[in-house]
């Protein structure tokens, strides 16, 4: 008789949660819950995780503080797998070579592509100064504005987020160019472009789509001399990670290329918790640039759904099926 694994569950799990864990891995392993045992037991061969402030163990320790001080204290630790697609912020020197480290990239792609249409239909169709125009009275169709058919939609990262929108821009009559790693894409990617075509790729585009994770290979990829090259009316839109960008030099862009457009739904600096939101540049007083919460991916009940998506993956792994999302520790340490 195989035993089952035991999983420990790492942040706060209300009910619809727990039937969303309980959906893949109940039948598989046996969980244990942060809630009612704040210290992961030392037999632990799993771990589920939130990837947030407040969400590792039962003391509402951060999960990357959480997971310096056990993951080496659990010899039979055999893979982590986060809530979150995002990995930058887990502390990979202190979690054992051993340990498989598993993504949840992909589960947010659906919602988030809506918000990226969102805000490139903002600009586009000139909804806001049109708002305005008609506060004061003014009833303006004679100015024209922008359609998107035709149009190229660059994508630099192209996994799932990516292509969830390249999927919805043909339905836009746009052509879609993928920038990647792997040299993989799609019959919606129009042309693929590598990493040492970056100048070219960006040389072409309308507007650029960032969803890359942030690593060392991409820190700061987006400076001066990469915006240099862009068109002078482009927008850029960033919902992948902000230090993707060199914030500095994006605000210094967007003074002086007043055509340039950027819509912003991750930052540099962002609160924790209900504190003020303090960017380090004024951006949100520029005209040519849109801000949101860092929510792209924030839509009603889909938390569960997230995390029953990395549950899912999870339970692949315990199981020997096939399973994604392996993280290249190699990109963070």
């Amino acid at each position: 008789m195989v035993l089952a694994a035991k999983v420990y569950v790492a942040f706060p799990a209300a009910s619809e949660v727990r039937e969303a864990i309980t959906a893949e891995l109940g039948g598989i392993s046996k969980l244990v819950y942060s809630s009612e045992t704040p210290n992961p037991p030392e037999d632990t061969e799993a771990m589920l995780v939130a990837y947030s402030s407040g969400s590792g163990g039962g003391d509402s320790r951060p999960t990357g503080v959480f997971l310096s001080e056990w993951t080496h204290r659990l010899p039979k630790l055999r893979v982590i797998q986060t809530v979150s697609a995002g990995v930058d912020g887990l502390p990979f020197d202190s979690i054992p070579a051993g340990v498989v480290v598993l993504s949840n990239a992909g589960a947010y792609a659906e919602p988030m592509a809506e918000h990226v249409f969102a805000m490139i239909l903002y600009f586009y169709k000139e909804l806001q100064s049109n708002h305005q125009l008609l506060k004061r009275g003014v009833f303006n169709q004679k100015t024209p504005t922008e359609e998107l058919a035709g149009k190229v939609l660059g994508i630099l990262g192209y996994g799932g987020i990516g292509r969830a929108v390249a999927k919805r821009a043909k339905c836009f009559a746009m052509t879609v160019y993928a920038l990647n790693r792997s040299g993989n894409a799609d019959a919606y990617v129009d042309k693929l472009f590598g990493p040492s075509a970056l100048k070219e790729f960006l040389s072409g585009v309308d507007i650029l789509l960032l969803t890359l994770p942030l690593t060392k290979h991409t820190a700061g990829m987006i400076n001066r001399e990469a915006l240099g090259v862009m068109k002078d009316d482009a927008l850029l839109v960033n919902v992948g990670r902000a230090d993707v960008i060199v914030e500095e030099d994006l605000f210094n862009h967007l003074l002086s290329h007043p055509r340039f457009r950027a819509a912003l739904d991750v930052w540099w600096e962002e609160p924790k918790g209900d504190s003020t939101f303090r960017p380090n540049y004024p951006f949100l007083e520029l005209p040519n640039v849109l801000g949101s919460p860092h929510n792209s991916g924030v839509v009603k009940n889909f938390f569960p759904r997230a995390v029953r998506s990395a549950a899912r993956n999870l339970a692949a792994f315990l199981e020997g099926k096939n399973y994604r999302n392996v993280v290249s520790r190699e990109d963070y340490v």
